[in-house]
């Protein structure tokens, strides 16, 4: 169970921090 937890912790960041990538990359390109 704490390796599901951790597993779970891991794709939410990974999510938060390539959402903000994605957001910065469109900000790239629009500018």
């Amino acid at each position: 169970l704490p390796l599901y937890l951790g597993f779970f912790e891991f794709v939410h960041n990974v999510r938060k921090r390539g959402k903000a990538l994605l957001q910065s990359l469109i900000e790239v390109l629009v500018t």
